[in-house]
């Protein structure tokens, strides 16, 4: 079991894999409600009002998708957080707070944990398969469906959109981990971990009989960086749903044709810049 306290928590480390979830929060929130009314209509409503607030969506799907994908932060926080420390940070709806900060152009979206958060460690006689398991099948159930669940509803958008996005997203989060963690213990914990949730889970969790986070990376020529390699996303995140908007340049959805003359556009701006 775990011996360590809160003094030894470095939330910060998480920042760099892009959660943004602590017991700080956000600087300077612009919208702000306790995670449990996710489960009111009401405040989801004001949620998803709030989160498109800067991108000038045509519909509520966008934020409904951007807070949606979101989420992922939560299961990403998981694993990190069972890596590094051997131990598991409680997630309860309530013992957090959804945050949106506005950037101008953009929001983003995160969790401010209470001055209570508290967290316990594996024991030392767990099987971790099926501890691991338990604790993710809990997360993905108890926390994150309701919410994605609620988002969806709220949006007239099915569950499905969303959460065919967590994919690329693991996969995203498995090649930054392998390329930053030094401690080779770590790395073993995350690795076992992320696969238990690869292969081990409940798929009614997802409305679906399959795992949306199984996927198979396929990447393309950055065009943002000559030489180099993006992820096509699993899913769509929707972001063309707003005026004028576009789909990204590695949407799924975006057939050959359509992405060669995505990429001519990019060179094109680029080189007049």
């Amino acid at each position: 079991m775990s011996t360590m306290d809160k003094n030894t928590i470095d939330f910060s480390s998480f920042g760099s894999y892009y959660i943004r979830i602590s017991p700080d929060g956000a600087a300077n929130p612009s919208f702000e409600m306790p995670a449990a009314d996710f489960l009111r209509g009401e405040a989801v409503m004001d949620a998803i009002i709030a989160g498109g607030s800067a991108v000038r969506p045509t519909g509520h799907e966008l934020a409904a998708s951007f807070i949606g994908g979101n989420l992922f932060g939560l299961c990403a926080l998981r694993l990190l957080f069972l890596a590094q420390y051997n131990a598991v940070l409680d997630l309860s709806l309530d013992k957090m707070t959804f945050q949106i900060e506005h950037f101008g152009t953009y929001n983003l979206f995160g969790f401010k944990l209470g001055d209570d958060y508290s967290f316990t460690g594996v024991p030392e006689d767990a099987e971790r398969g099926d501890y691991v398991q338990a604790i993710l099948e809990h997360d993905l159930k108890s926390v994150v469906a309701p919410m994605l669940n609620a988002l969806a509803s709220a949006a007239s958008m099915k569950p499905g959109i969303i959460w065919i996005q967590y994919g690329s997203m693991l996969a995203t989060l498995m090649n930054m981990v392998e390329a930053k963690e030094t401690q080779s213990e770590v790395l073993q914990r995350f690795k076992h971990d992320c696969s238990v949730l690869l292969e081990r889970m409940d798929t009614s969790i997802f409305g679906s009989n399959r795992n949306p986070f199984a996927h198979t990376p396929r990447y393309i020529d950055n065009p943002y960086q000559p030489g180099g390699k993006m992820m096509i996303r699993s899913g769509c995140c929707m972001y063309y749903c707003r005026e004028d908007g576009d789909m990204c340049y590695n949407c799924p959805k975006l057939t050959a044709p359509e992405r060669d003359a995505r990429r001519a556009k990019i060179a094109a701006a680029s080189n007049s810049a």
